[in-house]
């Protein structure tokens, strides 16, 4: 969803987004568009690893990467939007309707997420395991990969463990919710970086990049490029 950088402004004093004008119907119908591309951006990856019957090639260090970016994502948008969703939730009905306009881009990252977020038990259940040394211990990439699904949640936890305790004392428009999404937001940026080393890696020694979907990786990359162009060419945020 792009908006306008000069529809957004902080609360004084305060951690909050608030939108200063109305969001337009056809970026409201752009926001939808986002919502349903991005419910449908791991499809092609999930469908290719049902095809082969494998997930060779598929690196576990880049798709939790992936699924922790989401989250902290969506802990950093929650965060910045809590006012216009508190609104939304104790307002009218028209103040309902008109605050999920504003909260296009939240929508936008949940569906990214929970779309990515399926690919990770997928490529599990058609691993081919295979012995592995870790620190001079030998044990499973099978073993490894599931270890890798409990840390992600027991992170993903502890980020929103944090975010209630900021909701309950009553801090989530203050400073502190502000530095807790900025933090947020920083570890995103973090695994952007980091995120497609691993897969780079395992595609380059196993010769052949197999069970990696183009259309998927392709999409992604096509979805942060135009919002690179939106930011920086046109001045816009999203």
């Amino acid at each position: 969803m792009f908006i306008n950088q000069s529809q957004q402004s902080f609360h004084a004093g305060s951690g909050c987004l608030e939108d200063a004008t109305k969001i337009s119907n056809w970026e409201a119908c752009l926001g939808t568009f986002s919502i349903l591309a991005s419910l449908s951006m791991g499809i092609p990856q999930i469908f290719k690893i049902f095809r082969l019957q494998s997930s060779k090639s598929l690196s576990f260090w880049t798709l939790a990467m992936g699924n922790l970016a989401g989250q902290f994502y969506i802990i950093n948008m929650f965060l910045l939007h809590f006012s216009q969703i508190s609104h939304g939730l104790t307002g009218s009905p028209l103040d309902w309707s008109e605050t999920q306009r504003h909260l296009m881009m939240l929508y936008v990252v949940l569906a990214n997420t929970f779309s990515y977020s399926l690919i990770y038990p997928t490529a599990f259940c058609f691993h081919h395991s295979a012995p592995v040394q870790v620190l001079g211990f030998s044990t499973t990439s099978s073993k490894l990969a599931l270890w890798g699904l409990f840390a992600q949640i027991v992170v993903t936890l502890l980020g929103w463990s944090r975010v209630l305790k900021i909701v309950i004392e009553g801090h989530s428009c203050t400073h502190i919710s502000r530095a807790y999404a900025n933090l947020c937001g920083g570890l995103v940026s973090l695994f952007a970086i980091l995120q497609f080393l691993p897969q780079v890696y395992v595609s380059w020694t196993a010769k052949g990049s197999f069970a990696l979907s183009y259309f998927t990786l392709g999409g992604d990359m096509l979805a942060g490029s135009l919002a690179v162009l939106e930011k920086v060419g046109l001045g816009r945020t999203f």
